[in-house]
């Protein structure tokens, strides 16, 4: 089980402790938000080179592909249309079985809670690179995976999610979902996405550094570059 006040996943260093700070178990949906080059990709690789190798992890790649070099690691890779619903069969079956193993625990030892239950349970991680391309290769009805992901949060799957700050246009109820999240890591200007509170445009990060966000609060980061 994992300490309180731990990390799944490191993300950078506080610019003013200078300690490492990361993605806490609960922090689902995670959403990393910034403009083209800014360093979204960066982050998933630096979250997927920490993960890739230990935790079951589902990667859906972008139209640009910058994630193909995690394809023939043992994770599930999806980049073309044909495998979304082998993925959602799969996700499904992971969640079914966190679901089961929540009622074992908790009929074992009374007085156990939900969260205390998936804390207990091995990590579990979908990164989603580029919201905008994921929902189009969902086609004319992007919410019908909504319900899955929501179950995959409530079982503590972490759904990490980067999204281009000048789109995310969709009208869906999937995009609408990623937009409410609380958590996550912003980057760059947000533009009108306005996903994460900020009571000035001085607050926004400057490249090299993100503000970690945690139920709206943040910490300013300084951020590591992946090689790729």
């Amino acid at each position: 089980q994992r300490k309180a006040g731990s990390f799944d996943a490191a993300l950078g260093l506080d610019v003013e402790t200078v300690e490492l700070r990361g993605i806490e178990p609960g922090q689902t949906p995670f959403v990393i938000v910034g403009e083209s080059g800014k360093g979204k990709t960066n982050m998933l690789r630096v979250i997927l080179e920490q993960v890739a190798d230990e935790a079951e992890s589902f990667v859906i790649d972008s139209k640009a592909m910058n994630l193909y070099g995690y394809a023939d690691k043992d994770l599930f890779y999806l980049q073309s249309v044909e495998q979304i619903d082998e993925f959602a069969q799969e996700l499904e079956d992971i969640i079914q079985d966190r679901e089961d193993e929540r009622i074992r625990l908790m009929e074992a030892e009374k007085g156990l809670m939900p969260k205390q239950c998936y804390a207990k349970m091995d990590r579990c991680f979908i990164i989603i690179d580029e919201m905008d391309d994921f929902v189009e290769k969902l086609g004319p009805k992007p919410e019908r995976l909504l319900p899955l992901f929501k179950r995959a949060v409530g079982c503590g799957i972490y759904v990490i999610i980067t999204v281009h700050s000048a789109k995310l246009k969709g009208f869906d109820d999937l995009s609408r979902w990623v937009k409410t999240a609380s958590d996550g890591l912003l980057i760059s200007d947000q533009g009108m996405l306005n996903i994460f509170p900020l009571r000035s445009p001085r607050e926004n990060p400057v490249m090299g550094q993100g503000l970690l966000f945690k139920n709206g609060v943040y910490q300013r980061l300084l951020l590591p570059l992946c090689e790729e």
